[in-house]
């Protein structure tokens, strides 16, 4: 057998080396495979963990900015979403693990399937905080007020009280003075009522001689007494006759209808600028004999027609027909009358009291102004008492007195009850006085309807 030479000893080398290698490689690629196939599982794991995390379909812009957050937070988009949820949860219920489900379980509970957003809830408290806060400062406010009225009140009980005190302990001793004055006095009475039964005998004496005298004086005064009545009657006749009485037929005829123009409704009457006529004035007519009476109740007649004065000449006037119902025209010789006119006198009024003279159905005392304007622009002349030179008496309605008011009343309230009770005082003695000195009372319809105001009215 031949020895092996150097090259067979290469050569087993050689494929010695090669199935070594291969051996190596075959090692290797099986350790590959293997590592392979642990990665494609991991991988499917980790893309399964990741379509569970986010579906494909949602991985839109919003899940970009996500992982841009959650990179800058150095977490997992998961791990980031939880985190934010956790401080959400923290900041709204306090509890860090709680879950949304039980959040929107908890906010149904307390408000509603309906309800709200939590920051509208919270807006809606904040204004309902608002109110109240609001509402409790009014009430503060109030109780404040209600606080400084209680103490000045119990200040003026106080001070009443002391008043009452010190009067009950003058009163005391006025009473203590009194008894001891009585009994002075009683003493007194005893000792002067011995002297007064020794005088009463004498003066009786002297009594039944003068009574004598007496009768005869008084027989004398009765007859004295009886001329004086009859004069007193007579004067009162005469000033009867001097007055304006209402129920004359003559007293409050200012004039009559010369002419009437149908077409026109102008009426043409006696009455003009040498009158004292002024424009504007305005007159009821009465028929020709028609007696201007006042009726039970104190209200005179309206005339068949009203006119108003509308052009003035020297001794007579145009008027203009401003109410004649049909059936009744304006006649020649009718008569004209208005109680604030009069072409030989300057009347004087007293007014007083409360009117009403823009139709409101509500008297005032202001309204009185009205009253005096009207008279003073047809030429009469007015004051607030009466007087030796007054004509007539307007009087409103008398105002109400309230119930007098108690000593724990605001000073206000006094104050305003007393001049309350002045004012109906003076109406009441205005109304007194003009009727005893038989002066004409003149009501608001009254005088409208004397003056043709019932109408314009």
């Amino acid at each position: 057998m031949a020895a092996p030479t150097s090259a067979s000893k290469g050569m087993w080398s050689a494929v010695a080396v090669l199935g070594i290698l291969t051996l190596g490689l075959i090692i290797l690629s099986v350790i590959s495979v293997a590592n392979v196939q642990r990665l494609k599982r991991e991988l499917a794991q980790a893309q399964s963990d990741l379509d569970n995390a986010v579906r494909v379909s949602e991985r839109g812009d919003r899940w970009e900015e996500l992982k841009i957050a959650s990179d800058n937070q150095n977490q997992g988009a998961v791990a980031y979403l939880d985190s934010q949820l956790q401080n959400v949860m923290v900041e709204v219920t306090g509890v860090r693990r709680k879950t949304v489900t039980e959040l929107q379980e908890q906010i149904t509970n307390s408000y509603g399937a309906d309800a709200p957003p939590l920051l509208d809830i919270l807006s809606q408290q904040d204004s309902r905080i608002d109110a109240l806060d609001r509402q409790v400062a009014r009430v503060e406010t109030q109780r404040d007020d209600a606080i400084t009225e209680r103490d000045s009140s119990r200040d003026r009980i106080a001070e009443l009280q002391r008043d009452y005190g010190e009067s009950i302990a003058r009163a005391e001793a006025e009473v203590g003075d009194y008894s001891q004055r009585v009994q002075t006095y009683r003493s007194d009475v005893e000792q002067t009522k011995d002297d007064l039964e020794t005088r009463v005998s004498g003066i009786r004496d002297d009594a039944d001689t003068r009574v004598g005298s007496l009768e005869g004086e008084i027989d004398q005064l009765t007859s004295e007494n009886l001329i004086l009545q009859d004069q007193i009657a007579r004067l009162r006749r005469e000033r009867s006759d001097e007055t304006l009485q209402p129920e004359d037929e003559f007293a409050l005829v200012d004039g009559r209808v010369v002419g009437v123009n149908s077409s026109t409704s102008e009426v043409y009457i006696d009455k003009g600028r040498n009158d004292r006529l002024v424009q504007g004035l305005t007159f009821e007519v009465y028929p020709t004999g028609t007696v201007i009476r006042a009726d039970a109740e104190g209200n005179f007649p309206q005339g068949k027609a009203t006119i108003e004065v509308v052009r003035i000449e020297d001794s007579s006037a145009v008027c203009f027909v401003l109410r004649n119902p049909s059936g009744n025209p304006i006649l020649r010789d009718d008569l004209i009358a208005n109680a604030v006119y009069d072409p030989d006198k300057r009347y004087s009024f007293t007014v007083f009291g409360n009117f009403d003279t823009n139709g409101d159905n509500f008297t005032t005392p202001e309204e009185r102004l009205d009253i005096e304007a009207l008279i003073q622009e047809w030429g009469g002349t007015v004051s607030n008492e009466i007087s030796g030179d007054t004509d007539f008496v307007v009087l409103g309605r008398k105002p109400i007195l309230p119930p007098q008011p108690s000593v724990t009343d605001p000073a206000e309230t006094v104050a305003y009850f007393f001049e309350l009770r002045n004012i109906v005082n003076q109406y009441e003695s205005i109304f007194e006085k003009a009727s005893q000195t038989n002066i004409p009372v003149l009501n608001q319809n009254r005088l409208y309807t004397l003056t043709g105001l019932s109408f314009r009215r």
